[in-house]
């Protein structure tokens, strides 16, 4: 019956034009992202065959995430969502236009590919909170949960189909083809959003303030929301300690498995395969309840599989691992994703998604980075095995909290369109 309520949400949910081109558009979006990401962590190595520069390359792409962060939500509050979205998309094309045309006519080099992926990193600190906030405005509160599992899912979709693709393109037409092929499929969501027609969205009306008081309102409503704080606590150590791995693929590709860029495709594919498995399964959930456990056991599961991915030197079994560690990736990104988007008041959604993306998309490059410049001394493998120790510690400290985070998060009352 679970299952069949929440199919019958999800059908309701897809009836709304709007929400199908999002939907289309952004998955079209999803997978060009990750054909270019592919690609410039191939380049990158193949540059420096450096593991730091790996994590340079990370933090330049998500280090604005944390930098602007609060300040785009503080911005994001006071215009229109689907607007902001927009104009974003907009310069992402440029930056993406910019990238293929540097690399095929071979003017491209580390440090220029830095000064893009930080260009790139500056639009993506605002056009990821909008990405999360119009969703909430194309289908309100009631619907919240199943249009947030069904985006997850086809976005994880994408970090299956996006790795495939950008592996065997740098294989077959070079990384000046692979980001013509990532700038197309950008293209198509910046179509789709010029077809929809969405009534601007409404701003709670309040008394003037300044930008950077309204950012200190965001973050001091963050920091004092006990079932916020606690969850955002559990995504830091995941961001940390976890989702580094993925950063320093090429290295152990090359390194460790002796493959070629098909053998990052592959694995990149199978990290996307167990993501989009951990996204169907929390789709056929439709309650709050039991999601706080799921967020918690999952960080335990995930430091069982980075300590054993950070000790085999076989291929098929790092496929195993690394495809496990994508469905708790996203079993950890969902459940959390919702409790928040759920618990907190709608005239602070786009301040507290903004530290959410801080941390769940922002902090990952800073472990890389740590992880990266280790690795040039301890070796690819011993900071993913010291990563998966501290996340086992962290997990086990977090069951003593699980009760506070049931009580603000998934017992929370709310009625549809009020202000919890």
């Amino acid at each position: 019956m679970a299952v069949l309520a929440r199919f019958s949400d999800l059908t309701k949910v897809l009836r709304d034009r709007n929400y199908r081109l999002y939907l289309a558009g952004n998955f079209a979006s999803s997978i060009g992202i990750w054909v270019q990401k592919v690609a410039i962590g191939w380049m990158a190595w193949e540059l420096t065959k450096s593991p730091a520069w790996l994590g340079i390359i990370s933090l330049a792409e998500t280090g604005p995430t944390i930098a602007l962060g609060l300040y785009s939500g503080a911005l994001l509050d006071r215009l229109d969502h689907m607007r902001v979205l927009r104009a974003t998309q907009a310069l992402t094309l440029l930056y993406a236009t910019a990238l293929a045309v540097l690399t095929l006519t071979g003017l491209m080099n580390i440090w220029l590919l830095t000064v893009l992926v930080l260009s790139r990193g500056t639009i993506f600190s605002i056009n990821r909170p909008a990405r999360q906030t119009v969703v909430y405005d194309l289908v309100g509160r009631a619907f919240l949960p199943s249009a947030l599992a069904m985006n997850s899912t086809v976005i994880n979709s994408s970090k299956f189909i996006g790795p495939a693709i950008g592996g065997f393109c740098i294989v077959w037409i070079g990384s000046g083809g692979t980001f013509v092929v990532s700038l197309l499929l950008l293209l198509v969501f910046t179509a789709s959003l010029s077809l929809m027609k969405v009534t601007p969205h409404e701003r709670p009306a309040r008394a003037p303030a300044s930008i950077g008081r309204d950012m200190l309102d965001g973050l001091i409503y963050v920091v004092t929301h006990k079932g916020v704080r606690l969850q955002l606590g559990l995504l830091i150590a995941l961001a940390l300690f976890a989702k580094p791995v993925t950063d320093l693929l090429p290295g152990f590709v090359s390194d460790i498995f002796k493959h070629d860029a098909r053998g990052l495709a592959t694995l990149l594919g199978c990290h996307g395969l167990g993501a989009m498995a951990g996204g169907l399964w929390l789709s056929a959930r439709n309650t709050l309840r039991g999601l706080v456990t799921i967020a918690v056991c999952s960080i335990c599961f995930t430091a069982a599989a980075l300590i054993v991915f950070s000790l085999t030197t076989t291929f098929w079994l790092a496929c195993l691992l690394i495809a496990l560690l994508g469905f708790l990736f996203v079993a950890t990104d969902i459940s959390s994703q919702t409790l928040i988007q759920t618990g907190i008041r709608t005239r602070y959604r786009g301040r507290t998604m903004s530290i959410y993306g801080m941390v769940a998309q922002g902090m990952p490059s800073v472990g890389s980075m740590l992880m990266g410049f280790s690795a040039e001394y301890l070796g690819l493998q011993t900071p993913i095995l010291i990563g998966g120790i501290l996340c086992f510690a962290i997990a086990s400290a977090a069951w003593l909290f699980r009760r506070a985070m049931i009580d603000n998060l998934e017992l929370v009352r709310t009625q549809s369109g009020a202000e919890p």
